[in-house]
């Protein structure tokens, strides 16, 4: 149980986090202090891997989950992860160009 509320109170503190760096962009002190600039565009960035990754994790599980069927030769599921595989690529070449 620790482990589940101590995963939420990360959660909570990220989301806050994220609110308060876009109420700093809407105002001037995103423009009017650089170090406060580079923290809030880090923290921007760190989100968007970070949706990134979880949806690299997801399309994976897919993948790995229909691999019985794709040996039997099943043409839907050979096409769906034809399609898996692309996104994946595509979101692995997005995560190094961020990078």
């Amino acid at each position: 149980m620790t482990d589940r509320s101590g995963a939420y109170d990360r959660s909570v503190k990220w989301v806050i986090t994220r609110v308060c760096a876009k109420i700093l962009v809407e105002s001037d002190f995103y423009t009017a202090d650089m170090e406060k600039k580079s923290l809030i565009d880090w923290l921007m960035l760190a989100d968007h891997l970070k949706k990134n990754n979880d949806k690299i994790r997801e399309i994976t599980k897919e993948y790995c989950n229909s691999e019985q069927d794709r040996r039997n030769g099943k043409n839907k599921v050979l096409e769906r992860s034809k399609i898996l595989c692309e996104e994946r690529s595509s979101l692995y070449e997005e995560q190094q160009e961020i990078k």
